[in-house]
């Protein structure tokens, strides 16, 4: 685990601690289970949507949390949203969440 962590991907606070900082930071988090929704990109059918359930260390209990790529445009953002939007009321029931959204 150690060798795939990414210094220039973590916030300044992350960077100025030590590898056992970081563990004992990581250790005093509850793990919390989450459904991790990632977009690659559009294909010729719409967007490239995958979902799967994630358990990671957290002190947040945000609801949602949405992390955007700087490359992305105004107009990609929208498209990949209202494609979200459409895929979570095709599914929820299934993902096992309450039928409104």
């Amino acid at each position: 685990m150690i060798d795939r962590l990414r210094l220039e991907n973590m916030p300044d606070y992350y960077r100025k601690m030590t590898i056992e900082d970081f563990l004992a930071d990581c250790a005093r988090k509850p793990i919390r289970s989450l459904l991790q929704i990632d977009v690659h990109g559009l294909d010729k059918e719409g967007s490239m949507i995958d979902i799967q359930p994630v358990r990671q260390p957290r002190l947040s209990d945000a609801v949602i949390r949405v992390q955007l790529s700087p490359e992305i445009s105004r107009g990609e953002y929208v498209y990949h949203w209202h494609e979200l939007r459409e895929l979570g009321d095709e599914v929820w029931d299934a993902l096992g969440r309450e039928r409104f959204i």
